[in-house]
């Protein structure tokens, strides 16, 4: 627990950092973030005996003009580019006609993958441009379900939530829905205001909800490759996917109910 502490602690203060200093520094930050994660990927053991230098040079160009290519923040509302998907998915999926070992199945996966962190690593960009305090809202209400819910399914969790990750709790995950609509709903009004509290109350229910629903699908991927985390690259808490996992479905969720709410 102390190692997570000190470990959270420091990650906060990285974040800070990037997140105070301006455009360009929380640029640089994403990039770092993309890189690990991107290595992350490249080294799961299901995937990294399929590739060979070309399809990671290939991938990485992609992924990183998946982040980049569009960065202006009213760009959010109107989608990701077209090109750079598909510069993305013809480096992921050609390749597979010139290689024995990387089959269609991990060109896939290899897509899918960067395809959701690339454009959650995007709105990401896009929203700190546009107002980096409603960026700071989906953060606060990720982190707020992660810390209640762990807290509160540690005291009173009886209920497993799912066979993919057997220390999450029904009880846990309700309470951490709760407690973070709670906390996101008071930050918004007090520090962003300008919306109703029945559509901040909603969409930090749902933010919240589909925040462990990326958990969830990230824990799934470490099972289906028998791995307990991304890597050790963060002392206590795993890889750097290990902790944007949930912030990935968050602030895609964010993104479309933007359009609609």
């Amino acid at each position: 627990m102390k190692d997570r502490i000190i470990s959270g602690t420091i990650i906060a203060l990285i974040f800070a950092l990037g997140f105070f200093l301006g455009p360009v520094a929380f640029k640089i930050l994403i990039g770092a973030v993309a890189i690990l994660a991107y290595k992350e990927i490249i080294t799961l053991p299901k995937v990294m005996d399929k590739l060979n230098l070309p399809i990671i040079i290939l991938g990485l160009i992609g992924f990183m003009a998946l982040i980049y290519i569009v960065n202006d923040g009213y760009a959010l509302y109107l989608g990701v580019s077209y090109q750079t998907i598909a510069f993305l998915l013809f480096g992921m999926v050609i390749p597979t006609i010139f290689s024995k070992k990387y089959d269609t199945e991990t060109s896939l996966f290899m897509f899918t993958l960067l395809f959701l962190l690339g454009m959650a690593l995007n709105s990401m960009v896009m929203l700190d441009s546009i107002n980096k305090w409603i960026l700071l809202y989906v953060i606060i209400v990720i982190c707020a379900t992660d810390i209640f819910a762990l807290f509160i399914g540690s005291y009173i969790g009886t209920h497993k939530l799912s066979s993919i990750s057997p220390h999450k709790t029904i009880e846990g995950s309700l309470g951490g829905i709760i407690c973070a609509s709670i906390i996101g709903t008071f930050y918004y009004l007090a520090v962003i205001g300008n919306t109703s509290v029945l559509r901040i109350v909603l969409m930090s229910i749902l933010i919240s909800v589909f925040g462990q629903i990326g958990d969830l699908f990230f824990s799934k991927i470490k099972r289906e490759n028998k791995i307990k985390d991304y890597s050790n690259l963060i002392k206590g808490h795993g890889g750097i996917l290990d902790r944007i996992d949930s912030l990935v479905f968050g602030i895609l969720l964010y993104t479309l109910l933007c359009t609609i709410l």
